[in-house]
Parts: C-alpha cells; sequence; structure tokens
C-alpha cells in the first residue's frame, strides 16, 4: 500500500520515539525508528483496509485525506488568530 505516512508517522519528543496514529487520530504505538512506524502502519493499513492494496484508490484517499486535513489545519489556525484579536479588542476596550 503505498501511503504518503507524514500524517500518520510522528515524532513524539517526550517519549524519544515515533507515534503511529490512525485515519481517526487514535494512537496504535511508539516505535523506536520511524522505518518500524512506517512499515506498521502498511501492515495496519493492509490487514484493515484490503480492498485497498496497491491501488489507485490509496492514492486518491490519501489525496482527500491530505486535503481535509490541510483545510482543517487553516481553519484552526484562522480561528486562533481571531481569537487572539478578540482579546486584544477585549483588553484595549477594559483599559479604556
Amino acid at each position: 500500500m503505498e501511503e504518503n505516512n507524514s500524517i500518520h508517522v510522528q515524532w513524539i519528543d517526550g517519549k524519544q520515539m515515533f507515534a503511529v496514529w490512525d485515519e481517526a487520530d487514535m494512537l496504535l504505538g511508539y516505535y523506536d525508528t520511524k522505518k518500524e512506524a512506517e512499515d506498521a502502519f502498511t501492515e495496519y493499513c493492509n490487514h484493515n483496509f484490503p480492498e485497498y492494496q496497491d491501488c489507485d484508490k490509496c492514492a486518491k484517499n490519501e489525496r482527500k485525506w491530505e486535503f481535509r486535513y490541510d483545510r482543517q489545519w487553516k481553519k484552526q489556525k484562522e480561528l486562533e488568530a481571531t481569537i487572539a484579536k478578540l482579546r486584544k479588542q477585549i483588553r484595549e476596550l477594559k483599559n479604556g
């Protein structure tokens, strides 16, 4: 299964290990090396989604999830900026 594992495999500083996350952002486990983590994620996908092994649907679905992830990340950043702006306005109003 061809995957872009960057979304699913992340380095965790506090554990000094790589964490593997599934498509629902649930932790699947910790691994000492990135290769072990990527292999574990590939095995997880092949076991749970056999219909997507080595097919064009994999790439299409991965692009769809990356798009959704990017869109959600951008929306979160916009909301954080709005919150910071509103907090600044509140401070200015309180200080008169």
